[in-house]
């Protein structure tokens, strides 16, 4: 395995019409060494991601409908790739997303948000392997790369934010993976969509009892 190796890590609830795609994307856009995991919870969405089994640079485990923290926290441990880069089922790469991704890495050896041409912040990450152990990803909870206790929002902006505090973050604009959102006006509103939405405002006093 190259010491450069990327592990993309796919949480999906209930999307199995973009997961074949997805692969695909990820495929022709991302000629650096690289792994895809899944993380899925219903049937259709294993037999759409089936064309793809017994590939070595690719494996799907299956859960019950976990949290997107929670999911990304296991493919953590069950991955041993270098560098993690945090990802979802509604975003689009685009060549050279990894090379200059990995340059900025270079710089910090920590977070580096990616441009998701939508949210200034970044929503999807990548993140170094030696970062989440050494000084560690959460101020409170080591072993982990977001805190487990979101259900969904404000898992990402918290990494971002203990990495800016440690001096371990640096945003790159010139990596690309669209966010083809709702509220970017890419994409229809739908179930899964919903259940972070439902969870905000939870999320939300949970994140600012933590900083605050």
């Amino acid at each position: 395995m190259s010491p450069l190796s990327t592990a993309i890590l796919i949480p999906t609830l209930n999307r199995p019409h973009l997961l074949a795609a997805l692969v695909r994307n990820i495929q022709n856009t991302t000629p650096e060494p690289h792994s895809i995991y899944f993380v899925v919870s219903n049937e259709p969405s294993l037999k759409a991601l089936s064309p793809f089994n017994f590939k070595p640079w690719f494996q799907v485990h299956w859960d019950e409908g976990r949290t997107w923290p929670q999911r990304i926290n296991y493919l953590y441990k069950s991955t041993t790739e270098p560098y993690l880069f945090l990802a979802s089922d509604d975003i689009r790469f685009t060549p050279g997303w990894l090379h200059e991704a990995m340059k900025t890495m270079s710089e910090v050896e920590g977070v580096v948000p990616v441009n998701d041409l939508h949210n200034f912040n970044g929503t999807n990450l990548l993140v170094a392997r030696s970062y989440v152990e050494d000084p560690g990803a959460c101020l409170d909870t080591p072993g982990v790369v977001v805190y487990p206790g979101y259900h969904h929002n404000y898992s990402d902006t918290e990494l971002i934010e203990t990495a800016k505090f440690r001096g371990r973050w640096r945003y790159c604009e010139r990596s690309v993976v669209e966010h083809r959102h709702p509220h970017a006006g890419k994409a229809p509103y739908d179930d899964v969509y919903k259940i972070g939405d439902d969870w905000l405002e939870t999320d939300k006093a949970l994140f600012y009892s933590r900083v605050g």
